[in-house]
């Protein structure tokens, strides 16, 4: 639906929350319960850290300022943890929450795109800033962060019972991809259990929520009629990686990631194992370009792809065929070789910007072959 801009209820409206000019950037809020962190809070704009005591929930620890995006050899943007800047008590968290919004809207670069994260405003005006502004605009004055401690990043996989009695269940997928048997089951429990809640988690994996216990021996049956687990899914390892997308799917990616990550997986954990590691969590995410869409930097192993001498090897080799090697000479081949491969040569002289930005990344003696290639091109092709 699509407001009429030019009506008289519409034209002169300002957001309660937003203004008239919206917010410069996303804006991203976490709430985890430790000792938990499912959600990766420090990596949010806006987190709230649970701070139960017996079973009660008296309040939240206020985490400020995180963010994982960056752009490549642009030293102005930077992956941030959060700052954790206080404590408040639970009936104040919708004037904090506002609170930390506005101050994103009102402080926030206008003028850079790739700058106007909160986390640049807490990072440039420091953490008393925050602390200042969040109690004069909330009408409270924070308190002192209470003690916390993680202790896995991890969802919960299996069946599990929530705290109002129904139960719910974690299923691993891997690298964030649902396919093949594993889709064609969760088709089926979603057609056949209606009231069921699919929730897709930070960690890239389905949980099945606010399930009956009468309910469950049906689930369990469509799940194992597909060959889906709903015990001991995956190796410890497996349930702790992350992947982007990245080749061939974003534009962004220099190389693959969510394709190549499970078998680097399973070679890691053949090492373990010969080290007498075995069934240790190690924390590894893997991205195809320097954003932090995996979050990489708050894994404990991170694989970042941020140049061609980090594609995979068939990339590479592309690269260098079509770039390095005149491979139509060395073989002699005929005028029908010549004329695909002239386009290919043009190809690179021109392209896109992006293309032509890449293209300075390779090393100076494949761009000098490629100028070679090209002008001997030009002279067959010359009357």
């Amino acid at each position: 639906m699509q407001l009429d801009n030019d009506a008289a209820e519409n034209k002169n409206f300002v957001d309660p929350l937003y203004g008239k000019t919206y917010l410069p950037r996303k804006f991203k809020v976490a709430f985890v319960i430790p000792p938990v962190n499912d959600l990766d809070v420090f990596t949010s704009c806006l987190g709230f850290i649970a701070v139960v005591e017996n079973d009660n929930l008296v309040g939240y620890n206020l985490a400020v300022g995180g963010g994982m995006g960056r752009s490549h050899g642009n030293e102005h943007t930077y992956p941030r943890l959060a700052d954790v800047i206080g404590f408040f008590t639970p009936d104040k968290i919708v004037d904090v929450a506002k609170a930390v919004l506005t101050i994103h809207r009102d402080f926030g670069d206008r003028t850079d795109r790739k700058h106007a994260r909160l986390k640049y405003v807490v990072a440039e005006r420091g953490v008393a800033f925050m602390q200042e502004q969040v109690n004069h605009r909330a009408g409270l004055t924070l308190a002192p962060a209470k003690p916390y401690r993680f202790t896995t990043t991890a969802d919960l996989l299996g069946w599990h019972q929530a705290v109002d009695g129904s139960w719910f269940l974690g299923l691993f997928v891997e690298t964030g991809r649902v396919k093949d048997a594993q889709k064609t089951a969760l088709r089926q429990v979603a057609d056949k259990f209606p009231n069921i809640e699919f929730r897709l988690s930070a960690n890239q994996n389905v949980i099945l929520a606010n399930v009956a216990e009468s309910d469950k021996a049906g689930i369990n049956a469509i799940l194992a009629q597909h060959g889906v687990k709903t015990e001991n899914q995956t190796s410890v390892m497996h349930a702790a990686s992350m992947a982007c997308p990245a080749l061939p799917t974003c534009g962004l990616a220099l190389a693959e990631s969510e394709r190549m990550l499970p078998g680097l997986i399973d070679r890691i954990e053949n090492l373990c194992g010969d080290l007498g590691l075995g069934g240790e969590e190690i924390i590894i995410r893997s991205t195809g370009c320097p954003n932090g869409c995996a979050r990489p930097y708050m894994a404990e192993n991170r694989v970042r792809r941020q140049g061609p001498r980090t594609l995979s090897g068939l990339a590479w080799r592309r690269l260098r065929r079509h770039a390095a090697q005149p491979r139509l000479e060395r073989r002699g081949q005929g005028s029908r070789n010549r004329k695909r491969t002239a386009p290919r040569a043009r190809a690179l002289r021109q392209g896109t910007p992006r293309q032509r930005t890449f293209r300075r990344l390779v090393r100076p003696r494949f761009f000098e072959r490629a100028e070679e290639l090209t002008a001997k091109t030009q002279r067959r092709e010359a009357p």
